[in-house]
């Protein structure tokens, strides 16, 4: 059976598809050496059924980076296979580490400042993730 297509069965797979890369190597070292507290959670399962639900049939449920500035959260649908898993976790994990997103998340914004940052954290996330999936390739 093909890899990707497996579902999670534990976190060390996650982060050995990371190790074969130089950017999931690169993105695990800056992760664990961050300077803010960010927690790798499953989505609660009230929340992921909610979401699950406002999905197209077929549309992967995927991560999502959550902060207030002090702490943040790493939410992922541990029952996605592992080929969505880990780039969306990669994604997040980049995420993570912008500091123009911890900045924004203490601070008020208009909606053009506050969509100009998330559309540029979005280019800078894709565009890594886009070099790591090439790199698992």
């Amino acid at each position: 059976m093909n890899l990707f297509a497996q579902p999670l069965k534990s976190w060390d797979q996650v982060f050995a598809l990371f190790q074969k890369t130089s950017e999931g190597r690169e993105i695990l070292k800056r992760f664990f050496r961050r300077t803010y507290v960010v927690k790798i959670e499953v989505y609660p399962l009230d929340l992921r059924c909610r979401l699950v639900a406002a999905l197209s049939p077929g549309h992967p449920l995927g991560a999502a980076f959550v902060t207030d500035g002090n702490q943040g959260t790493i939410y992922v649908d541990d029952q996605a296979p592992l080929g969505i898993l880990v780039p969306f976790l990669f994604h997040e994990m980049i995420h993570s580490q912008d500091e123009t997103l911890w900045t924004a998340a203490q601070q008020s914004q208009s909606l053009f400042q506050r969509n100009s940052i998330i559309y540029e954290s979005e280019c800078r996330a894709f565009r890594a993730q886009h070099l790591f999936q090439e790199a698992l390739k």
